[in-house]
């Protein structure tokens, strides 16, 4: 059995390295090979990025999509079985486009009944809002009130490797 889990959000906010980090983490590979393998500067996704993490109960694809393919992302959340959002914590700036994005996306048909989390990334860069005040903007209490058991919400950062085990382990739940 395939499942496939789409990993959206903005430009610039860490996509990339999620998937990046979450293959490490599933592969064992040892963190001071990989550091290696983390680019210093990434840019932005242009199209889609993919990997497949085989487990024992089937593999499991995950599908990153940049930022700029927005407007495509209503097509291939239909083939989705769980939906990443990733906003990045340490730019306030964003938080707007951010939210409208995560709305629009939230309103489609094709999310209905999809488990979905929210990663707040970057959270080891100090931005000017807090954690909490991102979650109040980003209207997070609502969204868990309206997708109930669906809807779950983490933080961690990318670059470091924090709380990428837990995401992993939301992939594999679902």
């Amino acid at each position: 059995m395939m499942t496939q889990c789409l990993i959206l959000g903005p430009e610039f906010v860490g996509k990339t390295l999620l998937i990046k980090a979450i293959k490490r983490l599933h592969s064992g590979i040892e963190e001071t090979k990989y550091a290696t393998l983390i680019p210093q500067a990434t840019q932005p996704t242009v199209g889609t990025n993919m990997i497949t993490l085989p487990t024992p109960q089937g593999a499991i694809t995950l599908k990153e999509y940049g930022g700029s393919m927005a407007p495509l992302w209503p097509k291939s959340l239909i083939d989705a079985d769980m939906l990443i959002y990733v906003v990045d914590s340490s730019n306030n700036t964003q938080i707007s486009a951010a939210t409208v994005l995560l709305l629009e996306t939230l309103s489609y048909e094709a999310v209905n009944g999809k488990p979905i989390l929210l990663f707040f990334n970057k959270t080891d860069l100090k931005g000017p809002l807090t954690l909490d005040e991102f979650i109040n903007i980003m209207r997070v209490r609502d969204l868990k009130m309206k997708y109930n058991d669906l809807f779950t919400m983490m933080s961690g950062s990318c670059l470091k490797e924090e709380g990428i085990k837990e995401v992993l382990e939301w992939i594999q739940k679902h």
